[in-house]
């Protein structure tokens, strides 16, 4: 039997209970059975997401580990890169090339500006906006909830109590 069907049960009971359509010596038993067949198909789903949520987050882990391997890894790789560039500046060499790997310099052009704040500062200044991006701004949920619980009144926002499940 599914859950929403024991539910469904359940009311059917209840609403037979009150016009009276039960005998009175029935209701303990059947009351007993049907609240033993909902708390047991509820224990067995809670099992079922206590083992989805391990699962998760050992899935978690793993991904956490591997992108650390996966970080050292770069790490090693721009390294041997650095390694590889400064002998070839020293030796004035433009490229090399085996049967398994080519390696050699491209020409590319970037942008460096010293103190980016004065850099900003000054563009503002200026009215240089045209050479600034500006992130849009998002709600501060926990300052907001503050807020209105000092009593303070904020448009379009409120503190809405929810009933969240939990399962140890």
């Amino acid at each position: 039997m599914k859950l929403y069907e024991i539910s469904e049960l359940y009311n059917d009971f209840m609403y037979a209970l009150e016009n009276g359509e039960i005998d009175l010596e029935a209701i303990p038993d059947t009351l007993e059975a049907i609240e033993s067949t909902f708390t047991d198909k509820v224990d067995n789903i809670a099992c079922m997401i206590k083992s989805y949520e391990a699962e998760a987050a050992a899935i978690k882990a793993e991904a956490a580990t591997l992108t650390e391997r996966a970080k050292a890894k770069q790490n090693n790789a721009d390294r041997l890169k650095e390694y590889i560039k400064a002998h070839m500046l020293r030796t004035g060499m433009r490229s090399v090339e085996s049967t398994r790997a080519k390696v050699s310099f491209r020409r590319s052009e970037s942008v460096e500006i010293a103190d980016e704040g004065e850099f900003i500062r000054y563009m503002q200044e200026s009215g240089r906006n045209d050479l600034l991006t500006f992130k849009a701004p998002t709600p501060n949920k926990t300052a907001i909830k503050a807020a209105i619980k000092n009593g303070h009144v904020l448009p379009f926002a409120e503190i809405v109590e929810k009933q969240n499940l939990q399962i140890k």
